[in-house]
């Protein structure tokens, strides 16, 4: 879906994965699964990395976890749901940003 809009995409399964593909380059974007983070996740994601914009997605049932993420500095959070109604206009954004 992103190479539609030009954008090259890497995907990180595990907290490890994505903070060695981020000591490698700054993205312009970071759209996580809020669920899969634990342990303090969302916070060094939101705090300690920077120079990107974050995008979270979450089960609708959990709003805490939604409040905590956008404490952290995630600049947008929604449930899962919206989250993929809305991921062709982010990605169009970003490609066309």
């Amino acid at each position: 879906m992103a190479a539609r809009f030009g954008l090259v995409v890497k995907v990180a399964v595990t907290v490890g994965e994505l903070e060695r593909a981020l000591r490698e380059s700054v993205p312009n974007l970071l759209l996580v699964d809020l669920d899969a983070l634990t342990n303090g996740g969302v916070s060094s994601l939101g705090s300690v990395y920077t120079g990107f914009r974050r995008v979270g997605y979450y089960s609708h049932a959990d709003s805490k976890l939604a409040a905590q993420a956008l404490a952290c500095g995630f600049e947008v959070v929604m449930p899962r749901r919206a989250f993929m109604v809305q991921l062709n206009k982010i990605l169009a954004d970003l490609g066309s940003g």
